[in-house]
């Protein structure tokens, strides 16, 4: 028999959240409500919401009753396990592998993957479900869940989950009728549920990313400890090998040592016994390490679920705990979204047609992924990213949980973002950094200095800045982060700046044929991440266009948009064809007319290198297909 213990009363919107859960219930009993969604981010205390309903539920059952909680993975079990112990006297039973539910407990935390032999031992019990409680709902679409229901249907359903926003119909959470309550990212910032992140991106070009690596884990190992991701078991075990070679004390943690081990390695790493740890999938879901400082985004993730999953257990409150140090030596915070509710998934985010990598993976599973498959470990280079926007966003978002600035003044992902910033933004910044009231002058000094050099490269990061000296202005009073954020470096954001212009331009030109029947083209050339050059219409013709010529008209564009700018530059093409034909110079000829004409037009182009790049990694690529789609929507 369990003896709950006192707890801290209810955060706001659980106690907001629950009575409509409950009612939710009734009303599923008497047959006037579907199964309901409650969407609450990562670090919430979505458990201590579950825990609450179950405690009112249980007493309610009648003996041929039980209520069953289910959750993607066997770590996760015995987590609610223990949250519900807490809360509840009834005895709890465990149910997966090797721990079976024995036919008296009314509460039950299943592993999806063994809910099917659940709901078997259930009706040969004669047992009914009650109440079926989904947590991580979005991971229900599966035919062990679907199995489980139509074996055990259960008499009322509320699912819970961390990332609402599904990226594609595969995720859509067909099971569930409506979202009943949603707590968002910035209004847990704004709560004080979450803590703001700091960004740190890496800032010089052509370095190997172990090697990028190992320098930001030293550099910040000092903050507690942390943990970097690996792309699978085999590549966790060697980056842990090399971090101990550079005096890092590290470990890897993967589903191939025991349910002891990793908990031993986990304390370890708590008590300052290991600096870092390096898992291939462990965070992706189910782990609670609220007292992490700082983690390492050192594989590149496609599964926008898996990314925000992984995000969001580094933004858990703790004592003391002030900011959550993001290292990203990919600039993955920049790809995925760039407002606290698009990178953890609560809105779209315009995601490019190009199809995804890795799909997520569970504890137990480690794969590879198309990651792996894509590239070698000697192609993984750090990506020189916008630290300035990464500054901005920050500062905002710490605003956001002041209450300096209102949660739905948090921009979106728009892909506007990373292109350069305009005059009319450059003007109205300066007026507003102009007035000394606003921002605490650590940080506005440098700002108005960056705007003096010209150093402020993206609307986005211009953006940010002006919503929150708007809001400062509305309030008529001084703000400061304090130590949560550290004051910008002009310096540092300067040798950025030049350190983008030296990486390479990757070009992309996209086509389609149009409802019309013609086809429509579009070229988009991104350096740093940024777009530097863009191009589209729809043109006349009936027939679609040679792609290598296409790619070399791309290449000409380009390079004449850069002239003034850049000497000598450097631009990657994921068109094998032409870059082979570039290389050979005067030499070159096709049996093509238009690639034919296009290589006599490069005669007048000033001195340029074109170099090959993998089309997966051309960040070209998304840019292209969105605006292609605007043009020539994709047939449904």
């Amino acid at each position: 028999m369990n003896t709950p213990n006192i707890h801290p009363p209810l955060r706001k919107w659980q106690a907001e959240a629950l009575p409509l859960a409950l009612d939710c219930v009734l009303k599923q009993l008497a047959g006037e409500s579907e199964p309901q969604v409650i969407s609450a981010c990562t670090g919430s205390g979505k458990s201590r919401l579950i825990a609450e309903l179950v405690a009112a539920r249980a007493a309610l059952l009648l003996e041929e009753q039980v209520i069953v909680v289910t959750t993607p993975t066997r770590r996760l079990v015995r987590q609610l396990s223990a949250t519900l112990a807490e809360h509840i006297s009834q005895p709890i039973a465990q149910h997966y592998t090797s721990a079976k539910w024995r036919g008296k407990a009314q509460i039950i935390v299943c592993c999806n993957a063994s809910a099917p032999g659940l709901a078997k031992m259930l009706a040969a019990a004669g047992k009914t479900v009650a109440l079926w409680i989904a947590d991580e709902c979005h991971r229900t679409e599966t035919p062990e869940i679907y199995e489980f229901c139509e074996d055990v249907p259960a008499l009322a359903a509320i699912g819970f989950t961390a990332t609402p926003f599904r990226a594609s119909d595969k995720e859509r959470l067909q099971k569930w009728h409506d979202e009943l309550y949603r707590y968002s990212p910035t209004m847990a910032l704004a709560d004080g549920c979450l803590v703001p992140w700091r960004a740190v991106t890496w800032t010089v070009p052509g370095t190997a990313l172990d090697d990028a690596c190992v320098d930001m884990i030293k550099a910040h190992k000092h903050l507690g400890p942390g943990v970097v991701n690996a792309y699978h078991i085999d590549d966790a075990n060697s980056f842990a090998l090399l971090l101990n070679s550079e005096g890092i004390k590290a470990a890897a943690i993967h589903s191939r040592l025991t349910t002891t081990v990793q908990d031993a390695l986990l304390e370890q790493l708590r008590t300052g016994a290991l600096d870092v740890l390096v898992y291939p999938s462990m965070l992706s879901e189910g782990v609670d390490l609220p007292w992490l400082a700082w983690g390492c985004l050192r594989r590149k993730v496609s599964s926008k679920v898996r990314f925000i999953q992984e995000l969001g257990r580094f933004l858990r409150t703790n004592a003391g705990k002030t900011e959550a140090v993001i290292l990203d030596p990919l600039g993955q915070l920049e790809d995925k979204a760039t407002a606290l509710d698009a990178v953890l998934g609560w809105v779209a985010d315009d995601e490019p047609e190009t199809p995804s990598g890795d799909g997520e993976l569970d504890e137990d599973v480690e794969d590879p992924g198309d990651d792996e498959k894509e590239e070698t470990k000697s192609d993984r280079f750090a990506r020189v990213a916008d630290a300035l926007a990464a500054y901005s966003r920050t500062l905002l978002l710490v605003a956001i949980s002041d209450g300096i600035v209102s949660p739905d003044k948090s921009p979106g992902a728009e892909h506007w973002r990373k292109g350069p910033t305009s005059s009319k933004q450059v003007k109205l910044l300066g007026h507003l950094a102009r007035s000394d009231y606003y921002l605490e002058h650590t940080h506005r000094d440098p700002i108005k200095e960056m705007l003096k050099r010209d150093i402020i490269p993206s609307k986005g990061a211009a953006s940010d800045l002006i919503t929150l000296f708007k809001a400062l202005a509305d309030l008529g009073c001084g703000w400061t982060p304090g130590n949560r954020l550290s004051a910008p470096s002009v310096e540092d954001f300067e040798a950025q700046q030049r350190a983008r212009k030296l990486e390479p331009i990757h070009v992309a030109a996209v086509q389609r044929k149009t409802k019309g029947g013609t086809y429509a083209v579009a070229i988009v050339a991104s350096q740093g991440g940024y777009e530097v050059f863009s191009a589209s219409k729809v043109t006349s013709r009936t027939r679609g266009i040679n792609p290598t010529a296409l790619a070399l008209t791309a290449i000409r564009l380009v390079v004449m948009s850069v002239r003034d700018e850049l000497d000598n530059p450097t631009l990657q093409t994921s068109d094998e064809t032409a870059e082979e034909l570039i290389a050979a110079g005067q030499y070159a000829t096709s049996k093509n007319i238009d690639v034919n004409a296009e290589l006599d037009r490069r005669g007048a182009l000033p001195p340029h290198t074109v170099g090959k790049i993998h089309e997966q990694a051309n960040r070209a690529n998304s840019g292209a297909w969105r605006i292609l789609s605007k043009l020539a929507p994709r047939s449904k």
